[in-house]
């Protein structure tokens, strides 16, 4: 028999407590090894202390804390124990992960490597190249630290105003991000941005919005975050039926900002707002990454991604090979498995066994960023079920789709599914729990209601599968609020 069971009910002030435990459950729930990191909460401030053996897992931590409602700013005291690699050794493996990255390719950086500890010197065009650069390095297994020194500047100046309305409409876009209440001023190419917002990945999304072109430096001092998250004065008139012009438009903007793709290759057109992508890229980052920042658009339904990935150069399938195969035995999250890579007319297969999906999607990513692959087949397979973190919302952007879930043994009871669910809804930023309806019969859980975004119905999704669903049938409904 199917089972309606109310949403748990919480307090409306949110206690440090209730936060702290529920960061602590959200990090058992993970794939990422928190068991030497603890958490206190002091007014809405989460301080992290103890450590991890890499610089991305201390990042998804961090992120993982920024997503639980109520969490206003954390404080970052992880340290990375990274494995000694020896400092010439190391600075290779970094040249060689920059030179080899489609996005980073041409960058002229100097390195300094001592103990792990890298610092950036050099030029690069933009704020998002310089932090690109960041990413790429921090993805090599040895790396403790990263001090970024990179610089970057204009020879052009822009008017305040026009910078202003740029980083308005970029916020406003996105459909991360409930803006209601924020406001963007500007002041000789300084960008400050003050208010309210919901959540503090709201708050990191709105300061990279604001990096457009000329932005001399960005100001969050006076962005605050709410605890009630979903007020309708956050929201606004944010989700509000657009044209499809203004859609393609918005998308057009995200693609030229992302030094991942090649914004001149994509084709846009936007028709109901279904998003199709066409054209000829280098690389198959572009494609993905396009399709990411395409979903990330308000008022865009789904994405059809006909690209298609013509690189360059074209490497033989036994190089592409052996660079697949080095980067994930440079890769702090896979380089402990073995995995099988083939190549055939540039699509990379990859077999092999790991723990849990991220980690499985991690080998992917990896594969993707060698230039000369032009499609991954996934064929990893999971060792052992860790439950939730089979699927969690704490992957990238690219990454929150289903990739590969199926249906599976928790061994919860509907009574327990159901109220997990509810806590999870309750604790999300991203999920309105008065909007969605959930029935659990024999571990599936049916969701019902309609929701503001897609963000959000896929969202309502994951969070029913953390909850401990074995299956969930999704009937939410997107409205365009008129």
């Amino acid at each position: 028999m199917a089972l309606l069971i109310a949403t748990p009910v919480f307090s409306q002030e949110l206690s440090d407590s209730e936060i702290t435990s529920t960061v602590e459950r959200e990090f058992r729930m993970s794939p990422f090894d928190a068991n030497k990191v603890d958490v206190k909460t002091n007014d809405g401030i989460a301080m992290l202390d103890g450590s991890t053996d890499n610089i991305l897992a201390r990042e998804k931590l961090v992120k993982i804390t920024k997503s639980v409602r109520g969490v206003e700013g954390v404080i970052d005291r992880i340290d990375v124990n990274a494995p000694l690699i020896a400092d010439r050794i190391l600075k290779d493996d970094l040249n060689d992960a920059l030179l080899q990255d489609p996005a980073t390719e041409n960058f002229e950086i100097d390195l300094i490597v001592n103990a792990g500890n890298i610092t950036l010197n050099g030029n690069v065009d933009s704020w998002q190249e310089k932090f690109m650069a960041e990413d790429v390095v921090k993805s090599i297994r040895g790396v403790k630290s990263v001090e970024n020194n990179l610089k970057f500047q204009f020879s052009t100046s822009r008017p305040d105003i026009e910078i202003e309305n740029e980083v308005r409409k970029a916020i406003s876009a996105d459909i991360m991000i409930d803006d209601g209440k924020l406001d963007v001023k500007v002041d000789d190419a300084e960008v400050m941005l003050e208010g309210v917002v919901g959540s503090a990945i709201e708050k990191d999304r709105a300061l990279e919005h604001a990096w457009v072109a000329n932005v001399k430096s960005v100001n969050v001092d006076e962005l605050k975050v709410s605890d009630y998250f979903r007020e309708r004065s956050l929201i606004g008139e944010k989700y509000k039926a657009a044209p499809d012009s203004e859609i393609e438009a918005n998308i057009n903007h995200a693609l030229l900002y992302d030094p991942r793709v090649e914004s001149h290759k994509v084709d846009v057109d936007v028709i109901n707002g279904v998003a199709y992508l066409r054209g000829n890229v280098n690389d198959y980052r572009t494609k993905k990454a396009s399709a990411e920042n395409t979903r990330n658009i308000v008022g865009v339904k789904s994405v059809e991604n006909y690209l298609k990935v013509r690189p360059l150069e074209t490497p033989t399938d036994p190089e592409i090979r052996k660079k697949v195969k080095t980067k994930l035995k440079k890769d702090p999250f896979v380089e402990r498995f073995d995995i099988l890579v083939s190549s055939y007319n540039g699509t990379v297969y990859l077999n092999g066994m790991v723990d849990n999906n991220y980690e499985k999607i991690r080998a992917a990513e990896v594969a993707e960023n060698v230039s000369g692959v032009v499609d991954i087949e996934n064929n990893i397979r999971l060792d052992i079920d860790l439950g939730s973190s089979l699927i969690n919302k704490y992957y990238d952007n690219e990454n929150y789709d289903f990739y590969g879930v199926e249906q599976r043994y928790t061994g919860l009871d509907d009574y327990t599914i159901q109220r997990n669910i509810g806590e999870e809804f309750w604790w999300s930023p991203f999920v309105d729990k008065n909007e969605v309806d959930v029935v659990v019969e024999n571990g599936k859980a049916v969701l019902n209601g309609e929701v503001d975004t897609y963000n959000e119905k896929r969202y309502a999704v994951i969070n029913a599968y953390e909850g401990g669903a074995e299956a969930v049938e999704d009937n939410l409904e997107v409205v365009d609020n008129q």
